[in-house]
């Protein structure tokens, strides 16, 4: 009943029967389906890994996106109230960092054209 060799457990079986009892599957066709079987989980593993990968990308890309929407409005902002009050060389700076961190060329040549203006 007891064991004091090490062996506290017992070793499971490898039955290679299959669960199928309908179908009885010579050894080489049992192999050649589990094989099959091994390669579709890989396959389904590779195709997980991928659309975590594009998610992964989309979201960054998203995420970019927003962060120089605000940064454009905050450039903006910052630049209205420049138009009123004058602007110091302090600001004239953090405006140019600002503009610099987001500039695209498409987007941002009429804001570039509007600071040029102020100072």
């Amino acid at each position: 009943m007891w064991s004091f060799e090490g062996d506290y457990r017992r070793k499971p079986q490898q039955r290679l029967g299959g669960a199928s009892k309908t179908k009885n599957l010579e050894r080489s066709e049992l192999l050649n389906q589990l094989k099959s079987d091994r390669e579709e989980r890989e396959r389904q593993r590779r195709r997980e890994a991928a659309a975590l990968t594009i998610q992964s990308w989309t979201r960054a890309m998203l995420s970019r996106k927003r962060t120089k929407q605000d940064l454009r409005q905050q450039f903006d902002s910052k630049l209205a109230l420049a138009k009123v009050r004058g602007i110091s060389d302090a600001s004239a700076i953090k405006l140019v960092a600002l503009l610099i961190r987001i500039f695209n060329a498409k987007e941002d040549c009429e804001r570039l054209v509007n600071m040029l203006y102020c100072l």
